[in-house]
């Protein structure tokens, strides 16, 4: 059995990832770039291959909804 705080902390970490992922869809939705580039680090990776190829950094994910 895990500890009550253990059990807190994965039902926030669990909150947090959906959290993000809603920023991520509404941003690419509502072509919202203030909000997609809100859940990203200087140093992500956006691995989509494909017809829109990968980006690395802030500078090369932003515009990214220019394609999509």
């Amino acid at each position: 059995m895990t500890s009550l705080e253990e059990r807190i902390q994965l039902i926030e970490d669990r909150e947090a990832i959906r959290e993000l992922i809603a920023k991520y869809c509404h941003g690419v939705d509502g072509r919202d770039e203030d909000l997609f580039m809100s859940i990203w680090t200087h140093d992500a990776k956006y691995l989509i291959g494909g017809p829109f190829g990968d980006h690395e950094g802030t500078e090369g994910i932003q515009g990214i909804l220019l394609g999509l």
